[in-house]
Parts: C-alpha cells; sequence; structure tokens
C-alpha cells in the first residue's frame, strides 16, 4: 500500500479566491499520485501546475499521474489551449505527465496533448492506471 505523504487542500487561488479543486498527493514508487477532486476551472488547474512543479522537485520524481475520477466540468477551448500553454511551462519537459479516469466531459484530451507536446512537454491520458504506468516505464 503507497504511503499518503501529505494532503493538501488548496484553498486559495492566485486571485485569492477560494479554489474548487482538492487534492490529494501520494508518493509512489517512482512517480508522484494525486487524486483531484472538485469543479475543473483555469485557475486551478494552472495552480495544480504550480504544485506538481514543485512537488517534482520536492520528491526527486520525473512521472506524475493525475486521477481525475473526482472531476467535473470541462474548460472551454481556449481555456484548455491557456492551461496546456501553462503547464507546458511550468511543469519541466522531462516530467512524463498521466492523466488517468478523466471526466465524461473532458472530450478534447488529444487536443491538450498536443498543446503541451508542441511547447516541449509529456502529457498523455489513459484508460488505466496501468498504461499511465507502463508508459512510466518506458525509456525516454
Amino acid at each position: 500500500m503507497p504511503e499518503c505523504s501529505s494532503l493538501f487542500r488548496v484553498t486559495l487561488n492566485e486571485l485569492g479566491n477560494i479554489m474548487a479543486i482538492d487534492t490529494v498527493l501520494m508518493v509512489r514508487e517512482g512517480y508522484l499520485y494525486y487524486l483531484v477532486r472538485g469543479q475543473t476551472n483555469l485557475a486551478d488547474m494552472k495552480a495544480l501546475a504550480d504544485r506538481i512543479r514543485d512537488d517534482a522537485q520536492r520528491e526527486n520524481r520525473q512521472s506524475v499521474l493525475l486521477d481525475c475520477g473526482g472531476l467535473s466540468g470541462a474548460l472551454s477551448l481556449g481555456e484548455l489551449f491557456e492551461a496546456g500553454e501553462y503547464f507546458a511551462s511550468q511543469v519541466p519537459s522531462t516530467i512524463k505527465l498521466a492523466g488517468v479516469h478523466m471526466p465524461p466531459e473532458w472530450s478534447d484530451n488529444e487536443f491538450s496533448e498536443h498543446v503541451v507536446s508542441n511547447r516541449g512537454g509529456q502529457l498523455r491520458h489513459f484508460v488505466s492506471l496501468e498504461d499511465a504506468e507502463a508508459w512510466f516505464a518506458e525509456d525516454g
């Protein structure tokens, strides 16, 4: 059973507003696992990118898994583009970022992958945790 290294309830975003997303971070062998819950919105997604950057550096991990099964709602296409740009600018390009259990409203997963990868980042969406872990294990 993985050890839960921290429980992080985000309370304020960059504008000082209460955030609608909660995260639980678990440090697993070889990667960081975030359980992400709440209402999807751009400001909170940007704050999540900052958190991932800081946690990956602190824990010395190059793979990050976002379990998005507890999220609801979706970003507009413009917001999705902005979030992808922000993730790519904040999360080092050496970090593999995988999403699993995306909400049914998230219909543009391939678009977000392209936004991030076209800016040098690594983002993929998977149906299962096992598929994401297999990607983490691949070289390069």
